[in-house]
């Protein structure tokens, strides 16, 4: 599994933990878990897939936060988390993952307020926050540098 680049396991109905031999597959640059039934903590120590480009999984049951392991990513332009247990806050250091094009976050327990450093991210595309626990906060869509696609919970924002 060392040499790995691409894993695509869409919908299998998997009900385990992610293996931890997968989380440090050291050359892998797409990772699609996406509508299975894996569980646990997915953002760990364990977790060292610095190649990333695409990292999709949504629709599973995983639980956790955003830990800073995601920012020893380097190019990474797709997040999609969404359909999870994921909660705690939305990290300002992802605002410094500049390739970022794709966040997908929604229908997860994320709370506070959404970080003024988002608006960094000049290149995004599409951001997708809505049906969290988010309190209202700052967020200016003009901020970006591109036409966009914006999900926001617009009871929740202002």
């Amino acid at each position: 599994m060392s040499s790995l680049e691409s894993l695509n396991l869409f919908a299998n109905s998997f009900s385990e933990e992610v293996p931890k031999q997968l989380l440090a597959a050291k050359y892998l640059w797409l990772l699609k878990l996406s509508n299975n039934k894996f569980h646990g903590e997915i953002f760990s120590r364990d977790f060292n897939l610095t190649r990333l480009g695409f990292l999709h999984l949504d629709n599973n049951q995983f639980r956790g936060t955003l830990s800073n392991v995601i920012s020893r990513i380097s190019r990474l332009w797709v997040l999609d988390v969404s359909n999870n247990n994921m909660s705690g806050e939305i990290p300002s250091w992802i605002g410094n993952m500049t390739d970022l094009t794709t966040l997908v976050l929604d229908n997860n327990s994320f709370k506070g307020k959404l970080p003024p450093e988002i608006s960094q991210l000049s290149g995004m595309i599409f951001l997708d926050v809505s049906q969290n626990a988010q309190e209202h906060g700052v967020f200016r869509a003009s901020t970006f540098a591109r036409e966009h696609v914006y999900k926001i919970d617009t009871q929740r924002f202002s």
